[in-house]
């Protein structure tokens, strides 16, 4: 009998982009103008994740990094299938950018434990950056690949995807 796979998804709460409101003088978003939400993207990763343990069996922890209003938003994740969910927050997270970003959410992986995946959205609505969880394999030394639209296949020794370049 295969393994259960340990999942993990990164997911960043961001605000409403239908409604948030943008400080034009400094060209950055106002995020307390709307209420904060999943990242579409990372929602994506997470259909994902429940799929493959649908499939493989394991479990699902979403891991994210934001301020102590981003739970409401996460709490969306274990409706949708995940078994559980972390955020780490503090003050001086505020403002990091994907460096930071990356570097800490590795800090939540380490402490989690033993993984088998780690699947993050393309990008984020708010940043449009797509580095973080590029980083993230980088930090941890860990195969990684973009851009995949498709999960055709995974187990603890491997995965089959769809990558669109």
């Amino acid at each position: 009998m295969p393994k259960p796979l340990t999942i993990v998804v990164l997911m960043k709460a961001v605000p409403d982009i239908e409604r948030v409101r943008f400080d034009e003088a400094t060209g950055r978003i106002d995020r307390r103008s709307a209420k904060l939400e999943p990242n579409p993207f990372d929602l994506n990763a997470l259909e994902a994740a429940v799929r493959i343990k649908e499939q493989a069996g394991g479990s699902v922890t979403v891991l994210s990094m934001g301020p102590p209003q981003a739970e409401d938003a996460l709490r969306d994740a274990v409706a949708r299938g995940a078994d559980r969910i972390i955020l780490m927050t503090d003050q001086a997270f505020a403002g990091a950018d994907t460096w930071a970003t990356s570097n800490t959410l590795v800090g939540g992986v380490k402490k989690l434990g033993e993984f088998d995946i780690i699947l993050a959205g393309e990008k984020t609505v708010d940043g449009d950056t797509g580095q973080v969880g590029p980083e993230i394999g980088e930090w941890l030394g860990i195969p990684h690949i973009a851009y995949v639209s498709k999960v055709r296949e995974a187990s603890a020794d491997s995965m089959t995807v769809v990558c669109e370049m």
